[in-house]
């Protein structure tokens, strides 16, 4: 029991860097558009 939670403890880092790229991919993309859409609120506003 005691082994497999070890075991446990050393996969979780690994999911959680795995589970985190895609959501740090999209946030990325979100603040990209956020960007985009106040470049074009600037552009019009002028």
């Amino acid at each position: 029991m005691e082994r497999h939670r070890a075991k446990d403890n050393f996969a979780d880092p690994t999911d959680m860097f795995r589970n985190f790229l895609p959501e740090l991919a999209s946030g990325a993309a979100v603040f990209r558009r956020l960007r985009l859409i106040t470049a074009a609120m600037v552009a019009v506003k002028r």
